[in-house]
């Protein structure tokens, strides 16, 4: 019996010490506070506090101080890790911080991101993933088109490999400007049964999202999206990252480097959770008929 007692008396100190929560000091950069920033930012903290971890977390906005005056902060507290969300956080990150390891989130994959400190999780929906939301709500079509600029020419590069891979002809027209985006499309137009929205500044402003979704329901030809906000003005359908999921892997990445990972060893990774959305009454007028199973598996559903 006095066995068991010695037992459990050493049992209680060693339990403790096993589950005791781990202190870790993380500087946040926001490139502004909008709110799909504020879900992925949600996401990262609420996978963190679930890990027995005690986060110690400073929050600075582009939009409220100075790139130097947050750079001379968080240089000063010296934490362990830098998160930052969105591109000028990132941008910012990558020029100003070499020796703290930095997550960087809700970020396109235009660009590398060659700092040995950083890695992080990308915001587009890889190619792959796109084309199979295609052929499940538009099984018929099997011609995509695309417009696109210099800017995006490596997302047009990975788009085709995969229309390859997957029996799709790709229609591609390469603009100089979105003034030519009229022009373009109606040069494509033709040629194609669905078109693909690509992430580009270049090309996509309010006037040509606005052109392109009147004209896509006037030549009944559906139109996927860069979002549910694109959806409900009139596209047929969009496909956009989860950002609280996104920011529960940024998460994933933290803690493989507070267990002693490097960031040079951890490789950049896409969004693994991706929502649909569907606009109903855009269907109806291009003739497409959801199937109920499509709508439940949306997020965001317009026009019901």
């Amino acid at each position: 019996m006095w066995l068991c007692g010695w037992i459990l008396i050493l049992l209680i100190p060693f339990s403790t010490w096993c589950f005791a929560s781990t202190e870790i000091e993380i500087a946040v950069i926001f490139s502004s506070d909008i709110d799909p920033y504020q879900q992925s930012y949600k996401g990262f903290k609420d996978y963190i506090a679930g890990e027995e971890i005690t986060p110690l977390i400073s929050t600075h906005y582009l939009q409220k101080q100075s790139p130097e005056i947050i750079i001379q902060q968080i240089l000063t507290e010296n934490p362990d890790l830098v998160l930052t969300i969105g591109p000028q956080a990132t941008i910012l990150a990558e020029k100003e911080i070499r020796k703290i390891p930095v997550i960087f989130s809700m970020i396109l994959n235009y660009r590398e991101i060659n700092n040995s400190n950083s890695t992080g999780v990308y915001l587009d929906v890889p190619a792959r993933v796109k084309l199979n939301y295609i052929k499940k709500i538009l099984p018929d079509a099997k011609r995509v088109g695309v417009i696109y600029s210099s800017k995006s020419s490596h997302v047009f590069n990975d788009i085709f490999m995969e229309c390859n891979k997957m029996n799709y002809k790709l229609i591609g027209k390469k603009v100089s400007t979105s003034k030519e985006f009229k022009n373009a499309f109606k040069e494509i137009s033709g040629k194609i049964d669905s078109f693909l929205m690509i992430p580009d500044t270049k090309v996509y402003f309010s006037q040509s999202v606005k052109y392109l979704l009147l004209e896509g329901i006037r030549r009944k030809l559906p139109v996927i999206g860069l979002s549910s906000t694109y959806t409900k003005a009139g596209a047929f359908a969009s496909l956009e990252s989860d950002y609280y999921e996104s920011g529960k892997q940024a998460a994933t990445i933290a803690l493989k480097i507070i267990n002693g990972s490097k960031p040079a060893s951890i490789k950049p990774i896409d969004p693994v959770h991706v929502k649909l959305s569907i606009n109903l009454l855009v269907a109806e007028r291009l003739g497409i008929l959801i199937p109920s199973h499509i709508r439940k598996e949306s997020s965001e559903v317009f026009g019901k």
